[in-house]
């Protein structure tokens, strides 16, 4: 099974263990080959390929971090698979062998210490009260195909010049990186999402009087629906209103937001 495939599992470490399990796989494909096919990404994008590795790389420092926090016992042994992770996937050359500069590093002595430390977080995160809102598949998968759709709709008009030129531009802009917010969620979970959120929020604003000058249009009224459903399957507002407070400059057009105007109470 790819990864891609799989629901996003909303605890870091177990998702961590869930993408090492799968890249500890035997393979003769090349590094390319193998990430394209676990990720579900064009193997002759490697920009693409490489955003991944560094997702998972980042995915990697974070649950590191969090073990390091853990003051419990045999916290330097939960420790120890991190040395060969880090290795296993500082990638430079997609075309190597797949066998020589990944899997060497991913024995299963690293898996079963790394499946302990799984175990030892989760309580961990349950005692800190460390949670991230899990969203189901379905709902990603829609999230996805409501963009495709929106995407097209942006790009027709933007090519038949029905819509003003810097409008066309900065909603496909948002779109795109929204979808790569949404394929990135598989490893950066909730945090991914948000870190769009943050962006997407302070280009809007920046870009107030464009968007008041459109506010009628059907392509930005589709636009605030599909942020909406982000803002809602990520429980995103109460962090929003915490970012709107934080930009005083631009307060007043953050909160005449449509997703935002149900969150600031």
């Amino acid at each position: 099974m790819r990864l891609i495939e799989q629901a996003t599992n909303p605890n870091p470490a177990a998702r961590l263990y869930d993408i090492v399990r799968k890249c500890s796989e035997s393979s003769n494909q090349t590094v390319r080959q193998r990430l394209a096919h676990l990720f579900n990404i064009s193997e002759n994008d490697s920009v693409e390929l490489l955003s991944w590795v560094v997702q998972v790389q980042h995915l990697i420092s974070t649950v590191k971090s969090h073990l390091q926090q853990y003051q419990g016992p045999n916290r330097e042994l939960y420790l120890q698979p991190f040395a060969a992770l880090e290795k296993a996937f500082n990638i430079w050359n997609f075309d190597a062998q797949w066998d020589a500069v990944v899997r060497q590093y991913l024995g299963f002595d690293v898996l079963l210490n790394l499946e302990h430390a799984t175990n030892v977080l989760s309580e961990f995160y349950s005692s800190t009260g460390y949670t991230e809102p899990e969203i189901q598949k379905p709902d990603l998968d829609a999230l996805l195909q409501e963009f495709h759709a929106l995407f097209q709709q942006v790009y027709d008009a933007k090519r038949e010049e029905s819509i003003p030129h810097e409008l066309g531009i900065l909603l496909l802009d948002l779109l795109l990186q929204a979808k790569l917010a949404i394929q990135e969620y598989q490893i950066g979970g909730i945090t991914r999402l948000h870190k769009f959120l943050d962006d997407a929020l302070v280009k809007l604003a920046r870009n107030r009087e464009l968007f008041e000058e459109s506010k009628d249009s059907s392509l930005v009224q589709k636009l605030w629906n599909f942020l909406g459903k982000f803002f809602e399957l990520s429980k995103y507002a109460p962090i929003a209103m915490k970012l709107v407070e934080s930009l005083p400059k631009i307060q007043e057009t953050l909160k005449a937001l449509p997703m935002l105007k149900d969150g600031s109470d």
